[in-house]
């Protein structure tokens, strides 16, 4: 299977519980936010969700007979400062498929409206297609939503998305 049409095809309705099947990540463990907090609690959220969504993807991946995907959350160790948490790649290349950026949030939102860098923008531009931006909110919340969002440049060129400055 095609590295694109594998990530487009994994289903996250049976990951949507309060604890995710066969793991320690749960949800209500999940500190909340403070004001002026962009340290311990926000990395630590940001932390989870890119772990959920790397655990849910390197699943499905091994459940395609013969494998093809190989899966790499970047951040594993340590915050890695690139564009991307996650990388998907075909069995065998030495060079990613896709990129993908994982935002999220503790409350469950109407508005799915989310903080992205230059860098990531920047980094979205160039890689197009080929990057997707997972979105979770309502972490703590009885329902985690996930919504993903591939080539966020198409999305705000043909005004499905549109950009705000916050100061």
């Amino acid at each position: 299977m095609y590295v694109k049409e594998f990530i487009e095809n994994v289903s996250w309705e049976e990951w949507e519980d309060r604890v995710h099947p066969g793991s320690q990540l749960e949800r209500e463990h999940l500190p909340g936010p403070r004001p002026g907090d962009l340290t311990d609690n926000t990395l630590r959220r940001s932390r989870w969700a890119e772990q959920f969504v790397f655990e849910k993807l390197a699943a499905a991946a091994s459940a395609i007979p013969g494998g093809g995907q190989k899966i790499v959350w970047v951040n594993e160790m340590e915050e890695s400062f690139q564009p991307f948490d996650i990388t998907i790649q075909k069995e065998g290349e030495d060079t990613p498929n896709l990129y993908i950026e994982v935002k999220s949030t503790i409350e469950e939102e109407k508005s799915p409206s989310f903080p992205i860098s230059e860098a990531e923008l920047d980094f979205a531009r160039i890689m197009a297609e080929r990057y997707f931006v997972y979105r979770l909110s309502g972490l703590q919340g009885s329902q985690l939503k996930v919504v993903q969002l591939a080539n966020v440049v198409n999305l705000l060129q043909n005004g499905a998305a549109t950009l705000f400055l916050q100061l």
